[in-house]
């Protein structure tokens, strides 16, 4: 008998098979990872600025929202979102030490940033544009002097782990309180008393080298836990904010100084 001959596969796309097939493969576990991390994430959106109630019609257009998303509705969403993981992991025995350090830092510098840039700004402006409203104790008052210091060291120096789970979800109920209060009251106020190019300009501070907020470094460690701890909804309003925010023209030098003494005292 004849010895079988060596089969050869002559079809050009057979090379094809196998690439379009890595392709779908890894399309496939990019999807399910991608759909297991927006499964795991619960608080999206606003309760204090929900943008499809009718109250807040004419700002769902406004080309000046991404300017205050960013720092706002997305930060908090984020720092929610990342203190309820502790506090799961907490209710499992499993601590969290490292990642409530990160937090802690995020969460002073955008403290800082709020209470020292966005409602001093936002009340020297309504001075001129609503001079007869006055600002809520709690809003003027800032991050700062609202306890959650106080609840942060209970965190931090209690060692049993219920002890600092029932911490924690003290520290998220004023946190998502005061977040709301601040989303419902500052956010409409600064879209309507500030220009786009000014809103985005306060924001910038946000990212200078010499503010020391966020600067360069800490800055892109904050992409990544924006990412890791937003839904896949709000990873698109997190790209616009970042398009916008690049593509904003820079101000002129007599610009900058004349917004820098109104605002900064510069």
């Amino acid at each position: 008998t004849m010895p079988p001959k060596k089969f050869v596969d002559h079809s050009p796309v057979s090379g094809w098979h196998f690439f379009f097939g890595g392709i779908l493969s890894l399309s496939a576990f990019a999807f399910i990872m991608l759909s297991h991390h927006d499964s795991t994430i619960v608080h999206r959106g606003s309760k204090g600025f929900n943008l499809a109630s009718e109250s807040h019609a004419h700002h769902r257009s406004s080309p000046s929202l991404h300017a205050v998303l960013g720092q706002s509705i997305l930060m908090h969403n984020a720092l929610k979102n990342d203190l309820g993981r502790m506090i799961v992991l907490a209710e499992k025995g499993i601590p969290s030490d490292w990642r409530m350090d990160h937090w802690k830092d995020i969460w002073l510098r955008q403290g800082r940033f709020q209470d020292e840039i966005i409602i001093p700004s936002l009340i020297t402006r309504m001075k001129k544009t609503l001079p007869d409203e006055e600002v809520p104790s709690a809003i003027r008052a800032g991050y700062a002097n609202q306890g959650f210091d106080k609840i942060i060291t209970k965190i931090e120096s209690w060692q049993v782990m219920d002890d600092r789970n029932y911490a924690m979800k003290e520290l998220f109920r004023a946190m998502n309180n005061y977040f709301e209060e601040r989303e419902r009251y500052i956010l409409p106020r600064l879209l309507d008393n500030f220009s786009e190019r000014e809103l985005w300009a306060l924001d910038s501070i946000a990212y200078r080298r010499e503010m020391d907020y966020f600067p360069p470094g800490v800055v892109d460690d904050l992409h990544t836990w924006w990412l890791r701890n937003l839904g896949l909804d709000e990873w698109v309003e997190l790209f616009w904010y970042f398009f916008r925010g690049w593509r904003q023209p820079p101000m002129s030098e007599g610009e900058w100084k004349a917004f820098a003494k109104e605002f900064l005292s510069v």
